[in-house]
């Protein structure tokens, strides 16, 4: 009889086959052998689904989930931790790679965890366009900032709050989990299709959910590749906005419904900072990647997608920075300047806001109206 490997590795995969041999030859160079592969076909149209079958006859620890139907990197994790047969469970993403002695690392600290069923490693960022790299080292000093042992209410206000001097970061990455509270936790999460900073809400319902997380991030396990997949500046179009401003905030409502099953004041608190925070990441993927002609109707998006007041707010804020940044640097804006562009933008979703607000009858008041 076969024993159980330590270590199950759930590699989600669509649409990567430029990077899943690299990423598996990682994998296969570990100098710790005692895991399994399980790579999520997530339905790929391209080869990624041959280069998978090819790696899972080369090596007996390599296994293949081929889906017959795209649903997410959320279901792809899903399904690959119902089958995974290890004590440990990792997440690797099809476009990434491991350091040759991360596993070996890993089972040091998992050997040496105490009470500890989630135990988070360090990120090297590696950025695909060097003039991206400022941004990169920036990244992986986000990611790498905290140290330490976290119990009760910080296990999730260290990430989902603004209380803490050094910010988490909502990644389930460049973790070992335990088999039970991986399994458990994934067992009570939503069966619905995430698309967009989904790992915000598996981190919320496992950090929530574990004993005690232990931080490690001085040792950095996963070679980060940024900018590969939907990483990074590119532009997009309105109708794309539209879909990650969607993408979000099914994120947002996904959490919420978990606090109200598993309600406590660390998760409430939690969950309304994190209500309050993606709508800045919406505001901030329009500000940088949609284009300037486009970004009002992207806007009104945004408004038809959660309401006029959350998209107001946004706009203010961009206002707000905007104007900052142009008092920090003594400068004065031209005509052509996005402060003007966000002052006009504001101005619409305010007449927005008078039309929605005249069709109340009732009592109660519009919205728009603090």
């Amino acid at each position: 009889m076969i024993s159980a490997p330590k270590i199950s590795i759930v590699v989600p995969a669509y649409n990567v086959d430029q990077f899943l041999a690299q990423c598996l030859d990682s994998l296969l160079r570990q100098t710790y052998t005692n895991f399994e592969v399980i790579i999520v076909d997530d339905a790929s149209t391209d080869d990624t689904p041959r280069i998978a079958d090819d790696y899972s006859r080369r090596d007996a620890r390599i296994r293949v989930l081929h889906k017959q139907h795209n649903e997410g990197l959320h279901l792809a994790r899903r399904s690959g931790v119902q089958i995974g047969r290890g004590e440990w469970i990792l997440f690797i993403d099809g476009d990434d790679e491991y350091d040759s002695d991360a596993l070996t690392r890993v089972m040091r600290y998992c050997g040496e965890s105490n009470n500890a069923d989630f135990i988070r490693f360090g990120i090297s960022v590696i950025p695909e366009d060097s003039a991206e790299s400022k941004e990169a080292r920036r990244l992986e000093s986000t990611y790498n900032c905290m140290e330490g042992s976290l119990l009760g209410r910080d296990k999730l206000l260290s990430v989902f709050s603004d209380d803490d001097q050094h910010h988490g970061v909502w990644t389930v990455v460049a973790t070992a989990f335990s088999a039970s509270l991986c399994k458990s936790a994934f067992a009570i999460m939503s069966s619905r299709r995430l698309q967009r900073m989904e790992d915000a809400y598996e981190y919320f319902v496992l950090a929530d959910q574990a004993n005690m997380i232990s931080l490690h991030t001085s040792e950095h396990i996963l070679r980060y590749h940024w900018g590969r997949g939907i990483t990074g500046m590119q532009r997009i179009t309105s109708r794309q906005f539209g879909n990650e401003a969607q993408s979000m905030k099914d994120v947002v409502d996904a959490v919420g419904h978990y606090v109200q099953l598993y309600p406590s004041a660390a998760a409430t608190s939690a969950f309304s900072w994190l209500s309050h925070e993606i709508p800045k990441h919406v505001s901030t993927t329009l500000a940088l990647r949609v284009s300037p002609q486009n970004q009002e109707r992207a806007m009104l998006e945004f408004a038809h997608i959660w309401d006029i007041d959350t998209a107001l707010s946004q706009v203010y804020r961009l206002i707000s920075d905007r104007a900052k940044d142009l008092t920090k640097a003594n400068a004065m804006p031209s005509i052509k300047d996005e402060l003007f562009r966000y002052k006009s933008i504001a101005r619409t979703l305010e007449l927005l806001c008078t039309y929605d607000n005249s069709k109340k009858t009732d009592n109660r008041g519009g919205r728009c109206s603090g």
